[in-house]
């Protein structure tokens, strides 16, 4: 008779109310594994059971949600740098989670492309890869894909919409209109 595999505990799921709507963050024991906005959440977790069991998800708190909540805190005070730390569950590719890494490099006022990104990385990849996987970002702000702008310097695709992006980049400076 098989052995049955053990069940994942459950991640522990917290909402926040923000200038840019509202924001769902998911921890497991290990860390953050989602920072994201309303209907996306549900795309998140379809994804994660592709990259390991399929975990259920409860309302309740642990010390890396407390870590986003004070991260929220100082980001939105504009203590940009000085942000509490916020220890990550990445749950990804490989590959999506080397991208993940190279954005969490670019600073709060700071701008950059899918193409310079590509230039950067280790590995000989096109900027449209680089695009698919930060579109699969689960961690919107804590991971800033807001950062990332097309070639030609406009506001891409966001997964709390262009206007959530642009507020995020005025906030930090970068965008002036």
């Amino acid at each position: 008779m098989p052995l049955e595999a053990p069940e994942a505990p459950p991640l522990l799921r917290r909402s926040f109310l923000t200038p840019v709507g509202e924001l769902t963050a998911l921890a497991s024991d290990d860390g953050v594994v989602a920072l994201e906005f309303g209907p996306r959440l549900e795309r998140q977790l379809r994804r994660f059971a592709k990259h390991g069991p399929t975990v259920s998800v409860q309302q309740g708190n642990n010390r890396h949600l407390d870590a986003v909540a004070a991260w929220l805190k100082a980001y939105l005070a504009r203590e940009f740098g000085r942000e509490p730390y916020v220890k990550l569950d990445l749950r990804g590719t490989d590959f999506e989670k080397t991208v993940w890494q190279a954005l969490r490099q670019i600073g709060a006022g700071h701008l950059t492309s899918y193409g310079h990104i590509a230039e950067v990385l280790p590995r000989n990849t096109s900027a449209r890869a680089i695009g698919q996987a930060v579109g699969a970002n689960p961690l919107s702000m804590l991971v800033p894909c807001h950062r990332v702008l097309g070639a030609n310097g406009s506001l891409t695709g966001y997964s709390g919409g262009l206007s959530a992006k642009a507020w995020l980049l005025r906030h930090e400076g970068s965008l002036l209109l």
